[in-house]
Order: structure tokens, then sequence, then C-alpha cells
């Protein structure tokens, strides 16, 4: 017998909110490879807290699913900044993963935190913050060099390494992304010792072909 849609609201409103949401979190992690996350707030139409205002949640989205990995209930005293760091703990292992969040999150301390966990960041600056947003305009963006190369292949094109483009830029004041290790399975845009880029694989292929044509 299926009980009735009143049974299951008394249950759930039985049920300890932020509990449910750690462990609904948990198997959502377990569940999806994360290789991006959203960090955004919104209030909830129609619930209010016993202050009266709106119940506002903090939450980190997985961008590929959409599924919600952690969340957070922003106290009446506080706002999202304050919730940036501790929404985060709630994920074991963000190295190698991009957060994006909207500009109120754009501060040296999220930045910094998401450095020593080995995470990256996309992380957009508007003119509320005029130093900063002058010194981004101010610096050389059409020498920039981003450093992934391409190396196209008969059937696909695969990147030697993830673009950095604030890595050959001085004067920028907010820390770069950890670069991610060499190893033989990656050893990054250039050979090793030569300092010359990764011959692309194509031409090879291209030349062989020929050479082929002409014996």
């Amino acid at each position: 017998m299926v009980p009735r849609s009143t049974t299951f609201s008394r249950v759930l409103q039985r049920l300890d909110a932020d509990t449910l949401d750690r462990l609904a979190g948990s198997w959502a992690q377990g569940m999806t490879a994360v290789t991006a996350i959203a960090i955004d707030g919104k209030e909830v139409r129609g619930a209010k807290n016993g202050g009266g205002t709106r119940v506002h949640l903090l939450a980190g989205v997985d961008h590929a699913t959409g599924a919600v990995l952690v969340q957070e209930n922003v106290s009446e005293k506080h706002n999202e900044i304050t919730y940036f760091k501790h929404l985060l703990e709630g994920i074991k292992d963000i190295g190698g993963v991009i957060a994006t969040a909207v500009a109120l999150h754009t501060q040296r301390e999220h930045a910094d935190y998401l450095h020593s966990r080995s995470a990256h960041y996309v992380l957009p600056v508007k003119a509320n913050q005029p130093k900063h947003h002058d010194q981004l305009r101010a610096l050389p963006w059409k020498r920039s060099v981003p450093e992934t190369r391409v190396r196209r292949l008969p059937t696909a094109a695969r990147s030697n390494g993830p673009s950095n483009a604030l890595a050959s830029l001085p004067g920028s004041s907010f820390r770069t992304p950890p670069r991610p290790p060499r190893s033989p399975e990656n050893p990054g845009p250039s050979e090793p010792g030569n300092g010359q880029p990764r011959r692309s694989t194509s031409s090879r292929h291209e030349r062989q072909h020929k050479e082929n044509q002409n014996s």
C-alpha cells in the first residue's frame, strides 16, 4: 500500500534539512565525475526564515549534470561571501576542478583558497572593483599567448594542456591556477629539453602518405 502524500509531507518535515543536504550531496558527488562547479546563491520562493526574511541558499552545482553537490543555508545576518569556503569544504577533493561564480565572489581570499586546494577558477570582474578592473583592462591581452597547443590527428584534435592566458601576462595581482604536473602522459606544450613546440602528428602522417605515393 502506497502512503498518502500527507504522510510523505510529515516525514520530510521531521527530517533535519542540513543532514539531508549533506547526505544527498555526498551521494551526488559519488555518482558524478566532476570537472566544473558553478557556485551561486538563490532565494527560495515561498519559504521564509523565523525572522520573516526569505530563505537564501548557496549551492555548488555540477556544470555537466546540474546535480547539487553541496548546499548551505545562508543565515539572515550573513551573506554568500562568508559561506564560500565552508560550502566547498563539503567536497573532499576539488584538485583540477574549475570553479565558476558570479562577480560577488571575485575576492582575493576566494582565489587564494581555491589555489591552495589546487583548483582552477573563472571569476568575472566588474566596475564595482575599479582598481582590479582597471588593472585587468591595462594588461596586454593582444600579446597573450595561450599555453594550450592543439595537435590535429587524422580523426581528432587533442590538447597538450590547459589554457592559461594570464600566465604570460605580467602585472596581475590575482594568483593564476596551478599548472598540472609534467609526466610521460602529460609532457606539456613543449618537448622535454629543447623548448620547441611539439610537432603536429598530422604533418607526419601527410609526409608518410606522400612518400608512399612517390614510391
